[in-house]
C-alpha cells in the first residue's frame, strides 16, 4: 500500500513540474508572440517600426526601450486594469467620452513609467499610444492624440497621468497596482461615474 502512495507522490510531483515549466514556456512565449504582432501592425505614419533586436534594457529597472516589449506590457496592464474596473461595475469603453479620456491619460503615465527614459514625451511614444487607445477604447485616434496632448490642461487628467505612473512602476516592482493608483480608483474618486 505504502508503494502505491510513493509512486503516485512521485507522478504527481512530476506532473506538477511538467505543468510548471509548461506554464513558464507559454507565458514567455505569448509575450514573445503579443510583441512581434504588435511590431508588425500599422503604427502609423509618423511612428518609425521598431529593431527587432531583443528586450533592451536601461539604467532605470524595469524600463525597456524595444517598442515590441512596452507594447507587450501596456496591453497586459491595460487587461488588468480593465477588468478591474470591470468587476466593479464601470465599463471604460461603454463610458463617456470624458471618462474614457482620464484612462487614456491613465495609460499615457503608465506607457510613460515603462518606456525608457530617454523616450518619455517623445512623438513616438505619443503617436503609439493614442493609436493604441483608439483601439482599446473604441476612438478616433485624434480624439485620444488630443486627450494626450492638452493633458495639462485638464487638473483631473493630470492626476490620472500621476496615478498611472505610480500605479505602472508598482506594478514592474511587484506586479501589483495598489489600490490607490488603480484606474477604477482614480477614475471613480474624479469623475461622477
Amino acid at each position: 500500500m505504502s508503494g502505491i502512495v510513493i509512486v503516485t507522490g512521485l507522478m504527481l510531483a512530476g506532473l506538477l513540474t511538467l505543468l510548471a515549466v509548461r506554464v513558464l514556456s507559454l507565458s514567455s512565449g505569448s509575450l514573445a508572440l503579443a510583441g512581434e504582432a504588435l511590431s508588425d501592425t500599422n503604427p502609423g505614419p509618423s511612428v518609425s517600426p521598431a529593431p527587432r533586436t531583443g528586450l533592451h534594457r536601461t539604467g532605470t529597472p524595469g524600463t525597456l526601450s524595444g517598442r515590441p516589449e512596452l507594447l507587450a506590457r501596456l496591453h497586459i496592464l491595460f487587461s488588468l486594469q480593465e477588468r478591474d474596473t470591470r468587476d466593479q461595475g464601470l465599463d471604460i469603453r461603454g463610458s463617456r467620452r470624458e471618462v474614457r479620456e482620464y484612462a487614456i491619460a491613465w495609460f499615457y503615465g503608465a506607457a510613460c513609467a515603462l518606456a525608457a527614459p530617454g523616450q518619455r514625451h517623445t512623438e513616438e511614444l505619443v503617436d503609439t499610444m493614442a493609436s493604441l487607445m483608439a483601439r482599446k477604447l473604441e476612438m478616433t485616434e485624434m480624439s485620444t492624440l488630443q486627450a494626450i496632448t492638452t493633458l495639462t490642461d485638464c487638473s483631473t487628467r493630470l492626476a490620472c497621468f500621476r496615478s498611472g505612473l505610480e500605479g505602472a512602476e508598482s506594478w514592474l516592482e511587484r506586479r501589483y497596482v495598489p489600490s490607490p493608483h488603480s484606474l477604477y480608483t482614480v477614475i471613480t474618486s474624479n469623475a461622477l461615474v
